[in-house]
């Protein structure tokens, strides 16, 4: 048989213990003001740190709701997370499988939403660099041209998509492609690329 040990007067997280009530359990007083009874075992090693308040006070936190949980703003935040952060996500391999990740800040909902605010009509997420990650300085709302312009594969000038300066120039994009391609292969020919 074990030796008993008072424990009258310990602090285990929210909770005091104030007195044996017998079986190893022990009457304790949490801070909220409520009394609850608690096996040893569970106070000694952490399992029992309240009288429930605190599961009651996370739970009513993490429930409380920002009124956008079926807007597109928020399925873009979460489909941005699944991107970037679940294995089994079929787009995984193009984004977190290759090392792009959300910001810190955008793990939760109301600091992405706070930065980017609510998806203009046409609009979607799109990263400015391709390879950067996605944070307040690397993402902007971009209509369907200019994300299909801004791809891993897009040929860039200067860090100006071509497609971009073959309209910017009033050139057709085949045409000006085929000039930096004999511009380069001739460099490369000359010694000077």
């Amino acid at each position: 048989m074990s030796k008993f040990i008072d424990m009258t007067g310990q602090v285990f997280g929210r909770l005091t213990v104030t007195e044996y009530v017998g079986e190893r359990k022990w009457r304790c007083t949490c801070s909220c003001g409520n009394t609850v009874d608690v096996m040893r075992q569970s106070l000694v090693k952490g399992r029992s740190t309240s009288c429930g308040c605190y599961r009651r006070e996370h739970t009513i936190a993490k429930s409380t709701t920002h009124g956008k949980s079926k807007s597109r703003i928020h399925y873009t935040w979460k489909n941005m997370l699944q991107r970037c952060q679940n294995p089994r996500n079929t787009s995984y391999p193009d984004y977190g499988g290759r090392g792009v990740k959300v910001c810190a800040r955008w793990q939760e909902f109301e600091n992405f939403y706070a930065d980017m605010g609510d998806v203009p009509e046409g609009m979607s997420l799109d990263r400015i660099d391709v390879n950067g990650d996605y944070e307040p300085d690397n993402c902007r709302w971009a209509n369907p041209k200019v994300q299909a312009r801004n791809k891993r594969n897009s040929i860039r000038v200067d860090g100006i998509e071509l497609k971009y300066l073959a309209e910017e120039l009033g050139i057709n994009y085949s045409t000006l492609h085929a000039r930096l391609w004999r511009a380069k292969r001739r460099a490369e020919e000359e010694g000077t690329a």
